[in-house]
């Protein structure tokens, strides 16, 4: 191919031909988009692991594997590393970021928060040159603008905070790189240029599939700003279908079937509740709902799932002010068409963009969500710029600028007034991060923006159980956590009865505050509401059985843990401890050494050992393993009052009231450990300091 040797520039633009393509101040404004978009997300730096970022990233194995894992990513689904379920998800590339990271800093949160501000800066900067190239010839404040509205705007939080949503950033950000070759391509008819384009492309599919929407917006693009022959939009299409066609291929060979769509949940998609017209209705209010949420961006959650947004019909007042706004949006990207408008661009770059995710045409596994809205935003804040341009005729500046004064000078109007919503909505994405610093932060607030979100409650409920109860010293403040922990999963449940996950997580929290029948239930729900269950919801469920004396379904219970994994210490030592109490002693031993096998530094097996031996007063072993528990933990109080007890019961007096002694050092007030060394001191006749500990247990 040679080299083109006139470049033809859309109608909007032949009339502001500069006399200057400014090389300094566009390398200015390039480094203005890359620091500002960098400094807005610092205080992510600090935040931790969220909501879903362990299913890809802390608790998936293919991750972890770091680099060796490679081979395995490349031909598994998404999230195979954390769950084996059949999945439609292909991204190998932003599993294979995770994994390079995991290589190089294991699981530090602040070098994937890094990347993901890294790559959000460096998109910024590829989306001004982009920019700058597609608006070519017209005013150099407008793609500075889009640009930094882009950046600046709120809904863009979950997408870079969320270190999950690297699939997002990695998407976009290869799109943008296929754009800018594919116009490389018009403007220099090149190999090069032909193999780049394709190779960003099929990057950007690898990321995430929504990527397949810009073999509609690069044609689109062309045919406003860069007017095409023949064999240039042959080049350009060739450049984009080999690499989609590669891309579907490899997702038939890994999932076996590249157009499943697996049958999507009620929990994910409210939608799935309705028929087909209150489906349309409902997606039409969301489309709504987009286009709101990208003008005013306050109130944000990370989910929208049921119930968060109830079904709507067509005869509901808000399913018509949606419908008219996009008929209203439709109206002027069809007038912009021929005319080859940018605001017309834009609207129809939001629309293609933003339909693989609607819900119109397809159920997605998701109601609604704001990393959604990343790619098309871009169309939104092209036309949002453009449409103001018109208003103060920015269009028709003069295009020659001596420096950056001289820019801000001659576009004042405009600058002052995206100032202010660059300050509102920086100030927004600033605060927004902050609610991103962890599980317990995010879900406080989200919970107070959609308290009707089964899934919220859920994952609160859950951060409260296994984050802040499971992790707290003191028992107070621990129970404290325990209820509220029930508080959420209870109303998680009431509002998804269905909720078979949820049931299992209340069944949890009822275990640990001990209301093992209400546990029971809950555990019987899950059940009831789940096809694929797994060995730690058997293993809840047999304690809890066990602890209201129904030992044959515990017993049945802990088999199906062991079926699923006979490596189960939790499985072998709970029934254990079971089987000692119903006299099963000679079971009850085996399974509590096989636990022991299993995990030899831990204390519960030895301590239940040793109560096993205690109930068949065979002290002298009892003493053995009580001993062998408090190699472990010194502290264990529990196991230092049944090896006083036992020393107790072979009348070894003196070395029962050392072990008492030693629990009252360090605990004075335990009621337990006054009342035995008093009965000790009475056993060894010395009534006054008997009647003394007596008299103040």
């Amino acid at each position: 191919m040679s080299k083109k040797k006139n470049t033809v520039l859309p109608p909007d633009a032949k009339k502001f031909v500069s006399s200057s393509s400014h090389p300094a101040l566009t390398r200015l404004l390039m480094i203005v988009c890359g620091v500002f978009a960098f400094a807005l997300y610092l205080n992510t730096l600090t935040a931790e692991f969220t909501v879903d970022d362990d299913t890809v990233i802390s608790k998936n194995k293919l991750t972890k594997e770091g680099i060796s894992g490679v081979y395995e990513i490349l031909t598994s689904s998404y999230r195979a590393g954390f769950y084996d379920r059949s999945e439609n998800l292909y991204r190998p590339l932003s599993v294979l970021l995770f994994a390079v990271e995991w290589q190089l800093v294991k699981g530090n949160p602040l070098f994937f928060h890094l990347v993901s501000v890294l790559l959000y800066a460096i998109t910024a900067v590829i989306l001004f040159v982009l920019l700058r190239k597609l608006l070519k010839g017209m005013n150099l404040i407008l793609p500075f603008l889009i640009a930094m509205l882009f950046i600046a705007h709120p809904v863009h939080t979950e997408a870079v905070a969320n270190v999950k949503s690297n699939d997002e950033l990695l998407a976009f950000l290869f799109s943008i790189l296929t754009l800018f070759f594919v116009l490389r391509l018009i403007e220099v008819h090149v190999i090069r240029n032909f193999i780049l384009a394709a190779f960003c492309y099929l990057l950007a599919l690898l990321s995430k599939e929504t990527a397949v929407t810009i073999i509609v917006a690069a044609p689109l693009m062309l045919y406003f700003f860069a007017p095409t022959k023949r064999n240039e939009w042959i080049a350009v299409s060739v450049s984009l279908i080999i690499p989609l066609v590669i891309y579907f291929s490899l997702r038939a060979f890994v999932l076996m079937d590249a157009t499943y769509f697996s049958s999507v949940e009620l929990i994910n998609n409210s939608l799935v509740a309705g028929d087909w017209l209150s489906r349309e209705a409902t997606a039409i209010f969301l489309l709504g709902k987009y286009i709101f949420l990208l003008v005013f961006p306050y109130t944000l959650s990370y989910d929208y799932s049921y119930n968060t947004i109830p079904l709507h019909s067509f005869s509901d007042t808000e399913t018509w002010f949606s419908l008219l706004i996009i008929l209203g949006l439709g109206i002027i990207a069809f007038r912009g068409l021929k005319k080859k408008k940018a605001i017309a661009f834009g609207i129809l770059f939001f629309a293609i963009t933003i339909a693989i995710v609607s819900n119109v045409f397809i159920l997605i596994e998701s109601t609604f969500a704001e990393r959604f809205l990343y790619i098309p935003s871009l169309g939104f804040c092209i036309a949002i710029v453009f449409a103001v341009s018109k208003i103060f005729k920015a269009e028709k500046k003069g295009m020659a600028y001596n420096g950056i004064r001289d820019l801000l000078a001659k576009n004042r109007g405009m600058i002052i007034l995206f100032t202010i919503v660059l300050i509102i909505f920086s100030a927004r994405t600033y605060s927004r991060n902050l609610d991103w610093q962890n599980n317990y932060t995010l879900l406080q607030h989200d919970v107070r923006v959609n308290p009707n979100s089964a899934r919220i409650r859920f994952a609160l409920g859950s951060t409260l159980l296994f984050e802040k109860a499971e992790n707290e010293k003191d028992d107070k403040r621990k129970k404290e956590w325990v209820q509220q922990a029930i508080q959420e999963l209870d109303i998680a449940t009431s509002i998804l009865p269905e909720y078979g996950e949820g049931w299992f997580h209340l069944g949890f929290a009822y275990n640990d505050a001990e209301k093992f029948k209400s546990a029971v239930a809950a555990f019987e729900n899950g059940f009831a509401h789940t096809s694929k269950t797994k060995a730690d919801q058997f293993l809840g469920a047999g304690i809890a059985y066990g602890e209201t004396k129904d030992y044959k379904k515990s017993f049945a219970m802990f088999d199906s843990v062991m079926i699923r994994n006979d490596t189960s210490f939790d499985a072998y030592n709970n029934l254990g401890m079971f089987q000692s109490r119903i006299k099963m002693y000679d079971s009850a031993i085996t399974n509590l050494h096989k636990a022991i096998e299993i995990k030899p530094e831990t204390i519960e097996a030895y301590y239940n050992l040793g109560n096993t031996y205690a109930y068949m007063q065979n002290y002298n072993e009892a003493i053995k393993w009580y001993e062998k528990a408090l190699e472990v933990d010194s502290q264990f109080e529990i196991a230092l009052e049944n090896l006083g007890n036992s020393y107790a019961a072979l009348m070894e007096y003196d070395k029962a009231l050392k072990i008492f002694q030693k629990i009252l050092t360090s605990d004075p007030s335990n009621p337990q450990a006054r009342y035995n060394a008093g009965i000790t001191y009475r056993m060894l006749g010395d009534s006054a300091r008997a009647k003394e500990f007596l008299n103040s247990h």
